[in-house]
């Protein structure tokens, strides 16, 4: 039975698969696409986690959809409210209609041949196969299956209940309970004021303190804004300014970090008034934003403290008796419950394997495109939000790239496109640069970022504004490859440019007899690059024989005279630009560059003079290196002839270059030499 084939499938159905499936819809609309959920619920992290008070730590209008305004007056919202506003963001758009609940993916192999990925998913315990064109990941990087739980000593001997947040027990009564939370992070920031309330005492129990600021729970400058001003209008400005203030704060927070320390620390001072020791409780030793940042809305963690509900302990555990937990300074806490909000467990895409070729991919092996993509791995993305600001805003730029991604390939006949990191100059760096314990924990089986774009992290969203959403598609990093069709015709037009004269022959045969729905158009598209001037220059040079009028004349006989090739050649036709930067970039350019100067080359060939105006000594000059190598010959080869012609070329290039030192140079130019063999070996296998 054939597996189910879409063009792309998105895993995952919280926040970031429903931004996904947003602008595919808005942006490819002719494409096919299916959301893979594993559980039965849309909305992910903000379904599975149901403890006391979780709510945002950023505000709603950055964490909110670019394409849906976020309309409460709060700007710190709830989980439940949370929920609500991811179902029906699916709803409004009908992207509901495209989640199948109850479908985990366990495994997905790409095939290069097929240029597809095949998924092997469970489907409410049952086994399913699906196919797809491009596979996006939209999982986050939480482990669903269950929380960091350290093993604690004495744990088996306490009487009391032992929770973590992540599984959160619906039955728990904590009402006049004595409750230990250990942890100082956003989750038992957000619990204790919450359950406080009715708890008989609670203690945070932490062994270091964490920075934690405190903000209005509604936005002001928001509310004023949508009295006045058209809903859509309103929450743009709102965006923007919160966006705007949080880049400013983390890059005051960078720059000047003693300074933004001792100001909030100065703020939970004046929260809890003078006498309150806060150098022990909410001094870090380390500086703002080397870890995320706790939120306290409307100063709510502060007040529980200040109104005898909540106390902090700045210690550490020695271990667990049957009342509770004695501390290593010889204190000991009693405890009815004992929440151990310890962290999370990272996991990468779902704990799904991925298979290239056959090959298992190794993500700590492999580097962060953009933030979007992966080195070496085919038509796969996935979707990571920001550390130092709101998810959706990196979400939303990230899938907004995708949609402009997947239409760049649509419009250049591209069947995949896959990263590759060529440049030795590129360091390896940690996937983020955060100390937080649970990102240490996992670090290693993340993928690494670069020193440098198209693979550093800047977790700016300026920036990544200007490079995702404006930023061109192709660039040297970018490797993509044509559709079976188009790849024989680039093949064939570089072929042309660099063949022995017999080869040519066979070249314009093969080219002749070439059929496909839009034959006559590739035929235009050849008849306009192959201009007879250049072909002329060429032939010259390569012995004599022009063939170009001849070319052109019978490509006009084919086409129906030069009034019927012109027509079709003044179509605005996108391959056509293409097929200019394969010819004269990939084949001809980057060879001559591997082994000499541009400056016969120049001579011989005039019309390629524009080409090296900035690299006169190719060999020595840096940035023309970084341009020769972006300009590899061998991607041509990997679309012409496939990567078996990858050592032939540098074999080919290495003799010429010992062929010269020992002053054996043939008649010709050698360079000319090495055109014509690659184009000879790759006539071979095309043709």
């Amino acid at each position: 039975m054939t597996p189910e084939h879409f063009d792309v499938i998105v895993v995952g159905g919280g926040l970031s698969g429903v931004d996904a499936a947003h602008h595919l819809q808005a942006y490819c609309p002719g494409k096919s696409y299916a959301i893979l959920e594993a559980r039965d619920a849309i909305g992910g992290t903000w379904d599975l986690f149901r403890y006391p008070g979780i709510r945002s730590d950023s505000d709603m209008y950055t964490f909110g959809y670019s394409f849906r305004p976020w309309e409460s007056n709060a700007a710190i919202a709830d989980g439940e409210s949370i929920r609500s506003y991811i179902r029906e963001t699916a709803q409004a758009h009908g992207i509901d209609r495209k989640i199948r609940f109850r479908h985990r993916v366990k495994s997905s192999s790409w095939s290069s041949a097929d240029a597809r990925w095949t998924l092997e998913v469970e489907r409410a315990g049952e086994p399913l196969s699906l196919t797809c064109d491009f596979l996006v990941g939209c999982t986050g990087y939480y482990d669903y299956a269950g929380g960091y739980m350290p093993e604690f000593p004495g744990v088996a001997s306490f009487r009391g209940r032992l929770v973590h947040p992540q599984a959160w027990p619906q039955d728990l009564d904590y009402t006049g309970k004595r409750v230990v939370v250990i942890g100082s992070g956003a989750t038992a920031v957000t619990i204790i004021p919450v359950i406080a309330e009715t708890a008989a005492r609670v203690t945070m129990l932490q062994r270091s303190p964490t920075y934690i600021v405190s903000r209005p729970s509604r936005d002001a400058l928001a509310t004023w804004l949508r009295r006045r001003l058209p809903t859509r209008v309103a929450f743009a400005i709102a965006r923007w300014y919160n966006v705007l203030f949080g880049l400013y704060f983390y890059n005051l927070a960078r720059r000047k970090p003693e300074a933004v320390k001792r100001w909030i620390i100065s703020q939970a001072q004046s929260q809890l008034g003078d006498g309150y020791d806060v150098k022990r409780h909410f001094s870090p030793r380390y500086n703002p934003w080397d870890q995320r940042l706790c939120l306290a809305p409307d100063a709510d963690f502060f007040r529980a403290i200040k109104d005898g509900k909540a106390d902090v302990v700045t210690d550490q555990i020695e271990t667990f008796t049957a009342s509770g937990i004695r501390l290593q300074s010889g204190k000991e806490l009693e405890a009815d419950i004992v929440v151990a909000a310890t962290g999370l467990n990272l996991q990468l895409l779902g704990g799904i394997k991925v298979a290239v070729d056959g090959k298992p991919v190794k993500f700590s092996e492999t580097m962060n495109y953009k933030g979007v993509m992966f080195s070496d791995v085919p038509n796969f993305a996935a979707v990571f939000g920001y550390t130092n600001a709101s998810w959706t805003l990196k979400a939303d730029l990230t899938c907004a790239y995708l949609a402009r991604l997947i239409g760049y390939m649509d419009k250049h006949g591209y069947v995949a496109c896959t990263p590759r990191q060529r440049d030795p100059t590129v360091e390896a760096e940690p996937f983020v640069n955060f100390s937080s314990s649970y990102f240490q924990r996992a670090i290693d089986q993340f993928p690494r970022q670069g020193s440098k774009q198209p693979w550093k992290l800047y977790q700016n969203y300026m920036r990544d504004l200007l490079t995702l959403r404006y930023g061109p598609i192709n660039d040297r990093a970018l490797e993509f490859v044509p559709r079976p069709e188009r790849a024989r015709s680039v093949a064939l037009v570089g072929m042309l440019l660099g063949a022995r004269h017999p080869h040519r022959r066979r070249a314009i045969g093969a080219l002749m007899s070439f059929e496909s729905d839009q034959g006559a158009h590739r035929h235009a598209e050849l008849a306009d690059l192959l201009g007879a001037a250049e072909i002329g220059e060429i032939d010259d040079e390569a012995g004599g024989q022009n063939v170009g009028a001849d070319l052109l004349e019978q490509l006009a006989g084919r086409l129906g005279g030069a009034a019927g090739r012109d027509q079709i050649i003044n179509q605005d036709d996108a391959f056509a630009l293409e097929h200019r930067v394969l010819m004269h970039l990939h084949l001809v350019d980057a060879v001559f560059q591997r082994v000499a100067d541009a400056h016969a080359l120049e001579r011989k060939f005039p019309f390629f003079a524009d080409r090296h105006e900035a690299g006169r000594n190719l060999m020595g000059d840096r940035a023309a290196e970084d341009e020769a190598a972006r300009l590899d010959a061998r991607h041509l080869v990997d679309l012409a002839a496939g990567p078996g012609l990858h050592q032939f070329v540098d074999r080919t290039a290495e003799r010429a270059r010992i062929a010269q030192q020992r002053g054996d140079v043939a008649k010709h130019d050698p360079r000319l030499g090495i055109v014509r063999d690659v184009a000879d070996r790759s006539l071979e296998i095309t043709l």
